[in-house]
């Protein structure tokens, strides 16, 4: 058995049927491994009555939103008069400053959290936009994986790759990308730290933020191949093949699972880890 590790994990499953099509597509191509569950998204029972069943051997995680769509609680600081949430990655990292506001944090997410185990078991934590990297929220995350038994908290540290084709750093688009995974990279000793207090395991990298809306399997293969700590290596996609054709294409590509596996990766999930 391989002792290096690889994850290919579907985020914002529940968000919208194009998504929810493209996980399902995945799991029966036997790529997609993992999903994250948004138990506020839009066609969340959708997911879980009418895709879930057919993927029996995928792991689950909650993917933990508050940035996007309506509260599940009523929290006073996360959301609008319409109760919408309104913050973004930077906005929260200011206002973890504030106890009521991590209080309204911790709140929301356990309404997320218990809804999700109403319909299924959850192997892992994260969130949307990563938001959960923020030391502050990460600590309320790993304080709920405990209390839920709950055995992985995703770690978000990417390593600063640049692949061959320089298209993909080379555009508007990557600047940004590369700011947001340094302040989520300087967040991570922190953080792993702060999971190892709890006695909470996480992957040791993540593979997607930094070439987003460019990942594909080129890139995917370039990534793992030069990666430094690779125990467990978690590649996250979002498989709509509408506004992320290139990941939806990968997710269905069985040639990656073949890369990976000639680089010396298993391919697995969290819920065979445990």
């Amino acid at each position: 058995m391989a002792e290096k590790k690889f994850i290919l994990c579907a985020d914002d499953f529940g968000v919208n049927n194009n998504i929810n099509k493209g996980i399902l597509e995945g799991c029966n191509a036997g790529i997609i491994t993992a999903a994250s569950l948004c138990a506020n998204g839009e066609e969340f029972e959708s997911a879980v009555n009418e895709f879930l069943p057919d993927c029996p051997d995928i792991s689950i995680g909650a993917h933990l939103n508050i940035t996007l769509g309506k509260a599940l609680s009523r929290p006073k600081l996360l959301t609008d008069a319409n109760n919408k949430f309104n913050n973004t990655f930077l906005s929260l990292k200011e206002k973890t400053k504030s106890s009521e506001f991590l209080s309204d944090v911790e709140k929301e997410f356990r309404a997320q959290i218990e809804k999700i185990l109403e319909y299924t078991k959850i192997n892992c934590l994260n969130s949307h936009g990563h938001i959960h990297s923020i030391p502050a929220i990460f600590k309320i995350t790993c304080k709920l994986a405990s209390e839920y038994n709950i055995p992985f908290v995703r770690l978000t540290r990417e390593e600063i790759i640049l692949v061959k084709n320089s298209s993909k750093f080379l555009n508007m688009k990557f600047p940004i990308s590369l700011a947001k995974v340094l302040l989520m990279n300087s967040f991570a000793k922190t953080n792993e730290k702060t999971a190892l207090e709890f006695g909470i395991r996480t992957n040791s990298n993540t593979i997607g933020e930094l070439y987003r809306g460019f990942l594909d399997t080129s890139t995917v293969e370039e990534s793992v191949n030069d990666c430094n700590d690779n125990r467990i290596t978690e590649c996250i996609i979002i498989p709509d093949r509408i506004k992320r054709k290139t990941e939806y294409e990968l997710a269905c590509n069985k040639i990656i699972s073949e890369k990976i596996f000639r680089a010396g990766y298993e391919l697995t999930n969290y819920k065979k880890l445990k």
